[in-house]
C-alpha cells in the first residue's frame, strides 16, 4: 500500500519573474520561462509558457504554467502578468489537470486566452515580461511510496524486456552494423520503423540494403550498443554526460527525435561549468532553442567562474556565439523569489 505524508500550508508563498527575451519574434509562438520553484523546501518545478497566434493579429495568448515535477495535489493561484507595457490579472485553481504536450506529460495549473490588440503594443525587437504568482491553500507530499504499477505498466515493462531480450540475443537479426571493429546486429524492421535515415538506407538501392552491413565511424562501441538498445526499448541504459552527449548527435544524425529532446533535457539539467561550453556549441550547431537558453541561463549564472579552456575555444572560435551569450549575461535579466505571510 502507498502511504503519503501530507504537510498543509495555510501560508502564501509569492513569487515573482522578470526576464527578457530577445528577438522574441523568432522563437514565436511558445516562449518559456525560466524554470522556477514556487515552494519552498520542495521538489516542485513550474514553468510558464506564452503561447502567440501565428499571426500576431490578436493578443491569443494561452497562459500553460506546468508542472515538471510533481509533489502537490492541489492549490490556489492568482497571476498577474505585465507584458508590453499592458497588465492582466487571473485567477486559478484546483484540482489540477494532467495535460500531454508534444508527447510530454505536464500538470496544467491554468490556461488563458485573451484577444485584444496585439501590433500596437508589443516591442519588435526584444520583450519584457514581469510575471507575479501568489498561490494558497496547498498541501505538499514530502514523503512518499512508489505507487502500485497497475496492469498496463506491467505489461508495458514485461514488453519492454522482452524487447532488450531481443536485441541482447539476436539470433535472427538481418542487419549488422560495424563499430570499431567489432559488429552489432539487429533487426531491419525494427531499425527501420524507428529512423528514417536506416529506412531510406535499407529500403534505397544502396550499399547497405545489398549486403546488410552498415559501418558506423563516429561512435563508440558503447554509445552505439545503448543507441540500439534504446531504438528497441526507449529506454537509456546508464544516464552519464558522455554518453547523452553523444546519443544527442547519434540520435541527431539518425533522426530520432524523442531520443534527441531526452538527451536534450538531461543534458540542460545537468549542466556544470566543464560541460556548459560544450552544451552550447552543440545545441548553437543543432539549433536547440530549448538547451541553448538552458546554457545562456547557465552562463550567466556563473559568467565569473566561467575561465575554462572550452570558453576561450568559443570566444575564439564563434565570436558571434560568444557575443550573444555575454549580452545576455550583462542584460537587466532578473530573478526574484520572496515568501510573504498571510
Amino acid at each position: 500500500m502507498a502511504v503519503s505524508k501530507l504537510r498543509t500550508y495555510n501560508s502564501i508563498e509569492v513569487t515573482e519573474l522578470e526576464w527578457t527575451v530577445d528577438n522574441y519574434l523568432y522563437l514565436l509562438p511558445d516562449i518559456s520561462s525560466p524554470v522556477f520553484s514556487p515552494f519552498s523546501n520542495s521538489s516542485e518545478k513550474w514553468c510558464l509558457i506564452l503561447r502567440f497566434n501565428d499571426e500576431l493579429e490578436k493578443f491569443a495568448i494561452n497562459l500553460l504554467l506546468f508542472r515538471r515535477e510533481v509533489c502537490i495535489s492541489t492549490c490556489n493561484v492568482k497571476m498577474n502578468l505585465q507584458i508590453g507595457g499592458r497588465r492582466f490579472d487571473f485567477d486559478g485553481h484546483g484540482p489540477l489537470p494532467f495535460v500531454q504536450i508534444q508527447g510530454e506529460g505536464f500538470y496544467n495549473i491554468m490556461k488563458i486566452a485573451l484577444n485584444v490588440p496585439l501590433r500596437q503594443f508589443l516591442p519588435k525587437d526584444h520583450l519584457f515580461v514581469i510575471i507575479t504568482i501568489m498561490v494558497s491553500g496547498f498541501e505538499v507530499n514530502i514523503s512518499a511510496c512508489p505507487p502500485l504499477k497497475n496492469e498496463f505498466q506491467k505489461n508495458n515493462l514485461e514488453l519492454l524486456k522482452d524487447l532488450g531480450t531481443l536485441y541482447r540475443h539476436s539470433s535472427t537479426a538481418d542487419v549488422t552494423f560495424e563499430v570499431g571493429g567489432q559488429t552489432l546486429g539487429a533487426h531491419s524492421n525494427i531499425i527501420r520503423c524507428r529512423s528514417p535515415v536506416f529506412a531510406r538506407m535499407l529500403d534505397q538501392d544502396m550499399r547497405e540494403k545489398a549486403t546488410g552491413r552498415i559501418l558506423i565511424t563516429d561512435a563508440d562501441f558503447s554509445v552505439f550498443d545503448a543507441f540500439l538498445l534504446y531504438l528497441y526499448t526507449a529506454q537509456i541504459k546508464e544516464e552519464k554526460w558522455e554518453i547523452m552527449y553523444s546519443l544527442y548527435s547519434l540520435a541527431e544524425k539518425y533522426a530520432v527525435v524523442c531520443l534527441k529532446q531526452t538527451c536534450s533535457r538531461w543534458l540542460g539539467k545537468n549542466m556544470s561549468v566543464e560541460t556548459v561550453c560544450k552544451c552550447l556549441l552543440l545545441a548553437d550547431l543543432h539549433d536547440d532553442q530549448e538547451l541553448k537558453q538552458e546554457a545562456k541561463h547557465f552562463v550567466r549564472d556563473h559568467l565569473e567562474t566561467l575561465a575554462t579552456r572550452d570558453w576561450q575555444y568559443v570566444v575564439s572560435n564563434h565570436p558571434q556565439l560568444a557575443s550573444e551569450i555575454l549580452s545576455f549575461s550583462t542584460s537587466n535579466l532578473v530573478k526574484r523569489l520572496r515568501v510573504k505571510s498571510p
